[in-house]
C-alpha cells in the first residue's frame, strides 16, 4: 500500500503551486499546512501579494499558513525554522514544491526536508509546461495573470484570466508558461478546493522594471 504523507505545501498563490497541491490531493495525501516567504515589508516575495490576502487563501483552502518572513530567498534558518514549526504544530511528516524547471529551488527545499527528516515532493518537475497550465485550467482553476515581461507587448493581458486566447498569444511569443520564468506571473482566484472565490480587485496596470504587472487588492 502507498504511504500517505501530510505535506507542507511551498505556497505562491500561483498556478504551480496548485497544480502540485491537486496532484498531491489526488494521489492520496493530506494538505498540513501552507508555507509562504514573505518580506519585512508585509508581501510575498513571489508575487507581492499582501498578507492579509494570503490569510484569505488559508481561509478559503481550509489550510493553515505559515509565513517564512526573510530578505532571502533562499535563507536556510529561516526556512529550516518554518519547516520545523509546520512539522511540530501541523504534524508535516512532508514538503512539497510546485518547481518545475528550476533545479536550485527544488534542491534547497530537498536539503531542508532531509535534515527535517520529511520526504520531499516535486509532482511537477519535468512537465511540459503547456500540458500542466491546460490540466489546471481544464480542472476548474480561474486563473489569472498578474504580471507580464514588457517586452512581449501584450500589455492587454495583464488583469485577464489566463484562457485558451490568452494561451495562444503568449505561444505566438514564445513564452514559457512556468511561473519559474521571468515572462510571466498568475495567480489562483477560484476553482476545486476553495470554499469561496477570494475577494480582491486588480489595480490599474503599471511598468516596474521590465514588467507590466498589476497589485492585488483585498475586498471586504
Amino acid at each position: 500500500m502507498k504511504e500517505k504523507y501530510r505535506f507542507a505545501l511551498s505556497f505562491s498563490a500561483g498556478k504551480d503551486s496548485f497544480l502540485a497541491m491537486k496532484k498531491m490531493i489526488e494521489d492520496g495525501h493530506v494538505p498540513a499546512c501552507l508555507i509562504t516567504s514573505v518580506l519585512p515589508i508585509g508581501r510575498s516575495h513571489m508575487h507581492g501579494l499582501r498578507i492579509s490576502l494570503l490569510e484569505q487563501y488559508s481561509e478559503s483552502l481550509g489550510i493553515p499558513i505559515l509565513f517564512d518572513t526573510t530578505r532571502e530567498k533562499f535563507d536556510r534558518s529561516m526556512a529550516l525554522e518554518t519547516a520545523r514549526k509546520a512539522k511540530t504544530l501541523y504534524r508535516a511528516d512532508a514538503s512539497c514544491t510546485g518547481d518545475i524547471s528550476l533545479s536550485e529551488p527544488r534542491d534547497f527545499n530537498s536539503s531542508i526536508a532531509r535534515e527535517l527528516g520529511m520526504a520531499g515532493f516535486y509532482p511537477l518537475f519535468g512537465m511540459d509546461e503547456e500540458t500542466y497550465t491546460r490540466e489546471l485550467i481544464d480542472s476548474g482553476f480561474t486563473v489569472m495573470i498578474k504580471s507580464l515581461s514588457t517586452a512581449l507587448e501584450l500589455d492587454e493581458l495583464v488583469g485577464t484570466e489566463l484562457d485558451e486566447k490568452a494561451i495562444r498569444l503568449l505561444a505566438q511569443k514564445g513564452v514559457r508558461l512556468t511561473d519559474d520564468t521571468t515572462d510571466i506571473h498568475t495567480v489562483v482566484v477560484d476553482g476545486p478546493f476553495f470554499i469561496h472565490p477570494i475577494s480582491y480587485r486588480f489595480s490599474d496596470s503599471f511598468h516596474k522594471g521590465k514588467f507590466t504587472m498589476t497589485d492585488m487588492l483585498p475586498v471586504s
